[in-house]
């Protein structure tokens, strides 16, 4: 950059139009490095963050692979949910929560452990309501169950708090 400021200094006593082009072509420059050093400044801080639910970064960043795979349960799970004659908006639904649990690890749903799966509600316990927990459990529930034919310990993993309710008087 340096060098296009001494250069365009030169020109300028030759030819005033070729100064503006410069001045023109080096604030370019210096905007588009502005916008990468942000965008790589972002992007860092966003793998370097711990993984969360809510905010921009929904990306799932797997290998080439591992994506493959993961694609290929998604399709599985979404089949299965139109075999069990799901409607689309559960469908939706049903889905979110895979995609949501895969993106908090960023890894394939079928490698996780039971540990895993602790953590997973545990930080969802932490921002969500305890009815949107249990409907991600049950829906991660069907997925294991129809998608990956696993059955897991369920109540060894999460247990949502008793409600005592009131008896109406008549």
């Amino acid at each position: 950059m340096v060098w296009l400021f001494h250069m365009s200094r030169r020109k300028r006593s030759r030819n005033s139009q070729h100064t503006v082009a410069l001045w023109v072509h080096l604030n370019m420059l210096c905007s588009l490095l502005n916008e990468a050093t942000m965008r790589q400044k972002k992007q860092s801080a966003i793998l370097s963050s711990p993984p969360s639910f809510r905010g921009d970064h929904w990306r799932i960043i797997m290998d080439k692979y591992q994506q493959q795979h993961f694609d290929f349960l998604y399709h599985q799970h979404l089949t299965n949910l139109t075999l069990q004659g799901k409607r689309p908006s559960t469908i939706d639904v049903y889905s979110r929560a895979v995609r949501r649990i895969t993106t908090y690890f960023d890894r394939c749903p079928d490698t996780l452990t039971t540990q895993d799966l602790k953590q997973y509600f545990h930080a969802l316990i932490q921002t969500y309501s305890w009815s949107t927990v249990k409907l991600d459990w049950n829906r991660l529930q069907f997925f294991y169950r129809y998608t990956l034919n696993k059955k897991w310990q369920w109540h060894d993993i999460i247990k949502p708090p008793q409600v005592k309710r009131l008896l109406a008087l008549n």
